[in-house]
């Protein structure tokens, strides 16, 4: 038992679906994460943008529709700063009707110091270099990577559409928040695992607190992977997302969270896994408490 004494800056977060997260900073400011909130249709998850409390800024990962589908809706609601990648803003200021000057256009390795926070852009993928879904060439041809019919391939009859989907393949971008009292928030998503060496070495000099990231999916090996991932980083608490798999009941949320505890524990690491609720806040705070 134990009871609070003293608490140095609370940051709040909230995860509905896919990569949307909903950040919410000492200072009363909110960053959003790839807004994708639809009620029904297509990547529905139960929840549309009038769930959202704020959005000073929004931060795309990547441009496929799950992570950006409700941008243009966050935008008429909140007029927030949009960080994308360089490469893809002109495209999503066209398809979503969002002013130009609105978007920050960044590069891997950026840093950007903001009034509430400083965000350092990280190198990101959708997939490992390895071939896999979306492996199929512009033309079409097929070859020995690349089957006729590939694995996966979002098709739009819009060209701008089409371009954003197909650049979301080429582009990922992740993050370092630093908060004004110094908790530091890791976003590695797109690309479960860090399996590709840069991503390791980079990330092992990170050192986040707090990191959200790609789940890996329910296998024999998932558990060990994760586990990684709090090895790699340091970090204290580990949140999966892109976990619709486990909203959808292929498999119980607590097994894995569990399973990925114990490796943990196994390996004498202090971080944890943490399992979030959809649309549940949650506080991460700084702070000191007396033993009783």
């Amino acid at each position: 038992m134990s009871s609070p004494i003293l608490s140095i800056g609370t940051v709040k977060v909230r995860y509905f679906a896919y990569n949307c997260l909903e950040i919410k900073l000492p200072s009363g400011k909110t960053l959003v994460v790839d807004p994708c909130l639809r009620k029904e249709g297509k990547f529905s998850c139960g929840y549309d943008v009038s769930a959202l409390e704020g959005a000073d800024y929004v931060f795309v990962n990547h441009s496929h529709e799950d992570h950006v589908a409700s941008l243009g809706e966050v935008y008429d609601r909140f007029h927030p700063l949009v960080l994308a990648n360089a490469a893809i803003t002109y495209g999503l200021a066209q398809l979503y009707d969002i002013p130009y000057i609105r978007f920050v256009p960044f590069t891997t390795g950026d840093v950007y110091d903001f009034d509430d926070f400083k965000i350092q852009i990280v190198h990101g993928r959708h997939n490992n270099y390895v071939p896999g879904n979306f492996m199929f060439r512009p033309s079409g041809r097929g070859d020995e990577l690349c089957p006729p019919k590939p694995a996966f391939k979002l098709e739009y009859d819009s060209p701008v559409a089409q371009d954003l989907a197909n650049m979301g393949t080429m582009f990922g971008s992740n993050f370092l928040m630093t908060t004004k009292n110094n908790l530091r928030i890791g976003l590695f998503a797109g690309n479960p695992g860090m399996v590709e060496p840069q991503d390791r070495n980079t990330w092992q000099q990170l050192r986040p607190d707090i990191l959200f990231a790609h789940r890996e999916k329910f296998s024999n090996n998932y558990a060990g992977k994760m586990a990684d991932l709090l090895e790699i980083t340091g970090a204290r608490i580990l949140v999966p997302i892109h976990i619709e798999d486990a909203h959808s009941g292929k498999y119980d949320p607590n097994e894995y969270v569990a399973n990925v505890n114990r490796g943990c524990e196994e390996r004498g690491l202090l971080g944890r896994m943490l399992f979030m609720e959809r649309g549940q806040w949650y506080e991460f705070t700084t702070g000191v408490s007396k033993a009783l």
